[in-house]
């Protein structure tokens, strides 16, 4: 993994996790958290005394496999410490009209439309402590539940498809150039593929590098989005970092959360 360098630009990190799948309502952590629902029984019309009667609650098994695909401390290597609650961004019209534009995010652009408003979960955000504050490299997960394998199949499909790099390359070099326009800094761009372990059903990555000013020392601010499909779930996992991570960081965080996701019992 390439090392990341302090840069000024650091607003642009939520940028490519927003492109990705961080594109539903801002439901928070909590809506992940599990839901009890009571089934209200009518009193017997007899003149004897009415037998009591219990309810089972009914569990949320929705919310319950979203909490477990969210990153908990235990994911990460102790260095790490948790930053507190991040925010699932939701695509804004501004945004998904920009997508829109571009003739290779036409489908990114309806399936970010579709996305908003789906039920969502996000872990808090994870952070380096051994580095400053200004180079501090963090990750965090965002879960979607989609209403059928066939929905999130389709979305899926959206994110890994051939053209989808070229789509984040054109979307994500608007973004970041909007964002250093008046900077007076030279600001290049690529978005590639990332080869990430099998996990899930299905799992995509990328990676986009950006290098701000010029040779020989330009310094390089990178993000990493691996996007994973398990059922009906997509679950997008977002990191900025700023110098080389552990041996398979990426590969263990990934791999604990989804296995949690996957052993959740179906009843």
């Amino acid at each position: 993994m390439r090392t990341r360098h302090r840069s000024r630009l650091v607003p642009v990190a939520l940028v490519l996790g927003l492109a990705l799948g961080a594109c539903g309502g801002s439901s928070g952590k909590g809506s992940a958290a599990l839901s009890t629902a009571s089934t209200a029984t009518s009193a017997p019309t007899s003149t004897s005394a009415a037998t009591p009667t219990t309810t089972t609650p009914a569990v949320d098994r929705t919310g319950l496999v979203m909490q477990a695909a969210l990153l908990r401390q235990s994911d990460l290597p102790n260095t790490w410490t948790d930053s507190g609650a991040s925010s699932a961004a939701a695509a804004t019209e501004a945004q998904i009209a920009l997508a829109r534009s571009i003739p290779a995010c036409r489908a990114f652009a309806r399936t970010s439309q579709q996305e908003n408003g789906r039920k969502k979960a996000s872990s808090n955000k994870f952070v380096d402590s051994t580095a400053p504050p200004s180079a501090q490299g963090q990750v965090s997960n965002d879960v979607v539940a989609w209403p059928t394998i066939a929905a999130a199949k389709a979305a899926y499909s959206v994110y890994s498809a051939p053209g989808m790099r070229s789509c984040l390359d054109t979307l994500f070099r608007k973004l970041v150039l909007q964002q250093a326009a008046g900077s007076g800094l030279k600001v290049t761009i690529s978005v590639e593929n990332l080869p990430v372990p099998a996990v899930g059903d299905a799992a995509i990555g990328y990676e986009a590098v950006v290098l701000i000013g010029t040779v020989p020392t330009p310094q390089q601010l990178g993000f990493i989005v691996q996007i994973v499909r398990v059922g009906r779930y997509t679950v997008a996992y977002n990191g900025t970092l700023y110098k080389s991570a552990p041996a398979d960081f990426g590969k263990h965080l990934v791999a604990r959360s989804i296995a949690r996701l996957e052993a959740v019992p179906s009843s």
